[in-house]
C-alpha cells in the first residue's frame, strides 16, 4: 500500500494556529486531521520523519520544534533552545536515524544549527556555527548522512560534515539570499539553491564543479 499525505501550517481568522495533515490516494493514516498549537503559535515549517510514517515535526519563530504522533494526533515531545535565542526557520531530520533531527536560526544574532537526539532532549548534540546572519533553510543529504547543507543571510551556501562538525564546502559568495537548498533525490551530488533575485542554480559537489546550470522564471521565484 502506498504511502502519501501532504502536511500544511497556518492560522485561520481567529488567529488559532494549527497543521493539517491531509491523506492523499491509499495512504494508511487515519483521517486527515486539524492538530491544534497550545498554546497558540505560528509555524515556520514542517518536515515528515522519512523512517516512521506517522511522526511529523513543526518548527516555531521561538525556537521550538514540535514532534507529532498522528496515530495520537497529539505532541510526543517538544524541544526547545533553553537560551531563547532560537528563531526556528528550517528543519530537517535525520535520513536514517529516526531520533535526530536539526533546527536552524533566522536571528542575525544567533545564526547556529542545533542537531538535536529526541532521545536526549535537554540540550542539542552540536551546534553548528559558521554563517554570519541568520540561516534561512538546511537540507540533509539522504545520499550521505554526514553531508548537510545551509542557506543565509550573509549570502552563503555551505556543506557541512555533520561528523566533524567543519564545513566541507563554501559556494561562491552569492548576489542574493538564497532561501531554500535540496539535494537532488536521483543524483546525490547535485543539489539546488533558490534565490530571492529569481534564480534557480544547480549545483554539484564533486570535484569542486559547482555551477551546473541556471534557471530564471520570468515572475521570479
Amino acid at each position: 500500500m502506498s504511502t502519501l499525505g501532504l502536511s500544511v501550517g497556518g492560522w485561520d481568522q481567529w488567529n488559532s494556529k494549527w497543521l493539517l495533515v491531509q491523506g492523499m490516494t491509499s495512504c494508511p493514516l487515519p483521517p486527515p486531521p486539524f492538530l491544534p498549537q497550545q498554546p497558540p503559535e505560528d509555524i515556520k515549517t514542517v518536515a515528515w520523519n522519512p523512517q516512521v510514517q506517522h511522526i511529523l515535526s513543526s518548527a516555531h519563530p521561538s525556537g521550538k520544534a514540535v514532534v507529532w504522533d498522528l496515530r495520537k494526533n497529539e505532541p510526543i515531545i517538544k524541544v526547545s533552545d533553553h537560551s531563547n535565542r532560537m528563531h526556528s526557520s528550517g528543519l530537517a531530520w535525520h535520513p536514517d536515524i529516526a531520533t535526530q533531527l536539526v533546527l536552524c536560526s533566522e536571528d542575525d544574532r544567533f545564526p547556529v544549527i542545533q542537531l538535536w537526539d529526541l532521545r536526549f532532549a535537554s540540550l542539542p548534540l552540536k551546534v553548528l556555527e559558521s554563517h554570519s546572519r541568520g540561516i534561512l533553510s538546511v537540507s540533509w543529504s539522504q545520499a550521505d548522512a554526514e553531508l548537510l547543507l545551509s542557506s543565509a543571510k550573509d549570502n552563503q551556501i555551505l556543506c557541512w560534515n555533520l561528523g566533524s562538525s567543519e564545513v566541507v564546502y563554501k559556494l561562491p559568495t552569492q548576489s542574493s539570499w538564497c532561501f531554500d537548498v535540496q539535494w537532488c533525490p536521483r543524483d546525490p551530488p547535485v543539489f539546488s539553491a533558490a534565490s530571492f533575485d529569481g534564480w534557480i542554480s544547480l549545483y554539484s559537489v564533486m570535484d569542486r564543479s559547482w555551477e551546473v546550470q541556471q534557471m530564471r522564471h520570468d515572475d521570479k521565484v
